[in-house]
């Protein structure tokens, strides 16, 4: 169990963490009206050659997995 904690990531810092250590770009994913009715946007995490490592994920899921491998918040 996560311990009914998750870190307040932003998006930058979410995006730097993975730029830094995982060498992996977050892209965001556009779908026409995509993120109408409460939707949360949806991403990509893509390496260098282009190719989509992770896709279709939340902010909130990747604030998750980076709470549960112990990252600091800055």
């Amino acid at each position: 169990m996560l311990d009914c904690f998750i870190r307040p990531y932003s998006y930058h810092r979410i995006k730097q963490i993975f730029k830094n250590d995982y060498q992996l770009n977050l892209e965001r994913v556009y779908i026409y009206k995509g993120t109408r009715h409460d939707k949360f946007p949806h991403y990509n995490l893509v390496n260098s050659d282009g190719k989509i490592v992770l896709g279709n994920v939340t902010l909130q899921a990747l604030r998750i997995y980076l709470t549960k491998e112990d990252y600091p918040l800055n």
